[in-house]
């Protein structure tokens, strides 16, 4: 039975170039519920936009032939409500039974499964050691010259596209004295009105488990008086923290290192505000409780940021398909952020995000200026930088290595 009033839930829309010339859109479940993707025309998405709860089938019906003056037949709405119910791109007791029951048993659970193993990278363990391997033999330089990491920005990208990138700040870490990696991740998802989320969970990767430093989240928690756990059903099917973990058991197999998820909100509601994210009384308690830690912990701790850079053309909100010229002008645009992060300077690439108005998405931002203020006084070094061109969407993004 069909829902009597169809609402549709908040998904992913992005356009879709064809083979033959023409258009399509196509529809992603955000949040991970649903692993479908669905292709439709603009005639099907204008249908379902008129699915928000208000309107029946005749509703839906009736509206649509006031706005194009084509009457579609009901058989076919009714079709695509089905379609869309199949999906679980419809809120209704169904779906919201769905979302609990996983919520729960994530929640319950004491090791956050592999959400993007056997799609992001393989999914055997002997099939991802040789698929790791083949970056990390790439590489022209194999160590850090000084000997001494105490912190990488890797990608988040997916490694299939950033395998090199990845390995050329890997390989720097591989020295390094740490037990403890803390990494530090893009909230894709929502993880509440936190600014930052730690997952008290175990990482279960193809090449093992690696295991959460569960005292090290009890200092910080304990130092700051804050309990930064919750939001942590964002983590649920997060990639930007999974991929480092998935890095990080390949470059340990043997030793025994311990990993701090966190997940760094949104500083979007921070780009009107000329005083700078420090004066945001959450950042800075969380900056200096981590510095404080890191500090304790004299050596045996590392911060890993993994973060991209910018995210343009048409699949993340811009008009126009992205040209050759326009990829040149990404790159100048990007190391000139870079230089800030090479040099530390948190505020210097804040400011930059922040007279540009975010137009070129950013989403390592928040990930980023905290490694930076964690780090304060740290100079990097870029190691390496990268583009993925998507052409059905013509949209790029864009990632970079750098070693402290």
């Amino acid at each position: 039975m069909i829902q009597e009033h169809p609402k549709l839930r908040p998904l992913m829309v992005f356009p879709i170039s064809q083979p033959d010339g023409g258009a399509a859109i196509c529809l992603r479940d955000p949040e991970g519920f649903s692993d479908a993707a669905l292709m439709i025309n603009h005639a099907t998405y204008l249908m379902m936009t008129l699915m928000d709860g208000t309107r029946d089938v005749s509703g839906i019906q009736a509206d649509f032939m006031r706005q194009t003056q084509v009457m579609i037949p009901r058989e076919q709405i009714v079709d695509l409500i089905g379609k869309l119910h199949q999906y679980l791109f419809l809120d209704g007791e169904g779906f919201r039974l769905h979302r609990k029951r996983i919520e729960e048993d994530f929640l319950h659970a004491s090791v956050r499964p592999a959400a993007h193993s056997g799609t992001a990278y393989p999914q055997t363990a002997e099939e991802l050691s040789g698929f790791l391997t083949g970056f990390f033999s790439a590489l022209k330089e194999s160590a850090h010259p000084d000997g001494t990491v105490s912190g990488i920005i890797a990608p988040h990208m997916d490694i299939r596209e950033a395998g090199s990138c990845y390995a050329s700040a890997y390989a720097r870490l591989k020295g390094s004295a740490a037990s403890t990696m803390i990494i530090l991740g893009t909230a894709h998802g929502s993880i509440g009105e936190n600014r930052y989320s730690i997952c008290p969970k175990d990482f279960e990767t193809p090449l093992g488990v690696i295991p959460c430093d569960q005292e090290g989240i009890e200092q910080i928690h304990d130092a700051a008086g804050v309990d930064w756990t919750q939001g942590q059903l964002g983590h649920r099917i997060e990639h930007s923290v999974e991929f480092q973990a998935v890095f990080l058991r390949y470059l340990f197999p043997e030793r025994e290192i311990k990993i701090i998820p966190v997940l760094c909100n949104s500083f979007a509601d921070l780009m009107d505000r000329p005083e700078g994210p420090m004066y945001d009384d959450s950042i800075r308690l969380f900056v200096e409780t981590l510095k404080a830690f890191l500090a304790r912990r004299n050596g045996k701790a590392a911060l890993i940021a993994g973060a991209d850079l910018s995210h343009v053309g048409p699949k993340f909100g811009d008009s126009m398909p992205l040209t050759e010229t326009d990829l040149v002008s990404l790159k100048t645009h990007d190391l000139s952020l870079i230089r800030h992060v090479e040099e530390g300077d948190a505020e210097g690439f804040f400011k930059e995000i922040q007279k540009e108005r975010e137009s070129h998405n950013v989403c390592g931002l928040p990930n980023i200026y905290t490694f930076l203020k964690i780090m304060e006084g740290g100079k990097g070094r870029l190691l390496d930088y990268g583009q993925f061109f998507e052409p059905p969407t013509s949209s790029a993004v864009s990632y970079a290595s750098l070693v402290f």
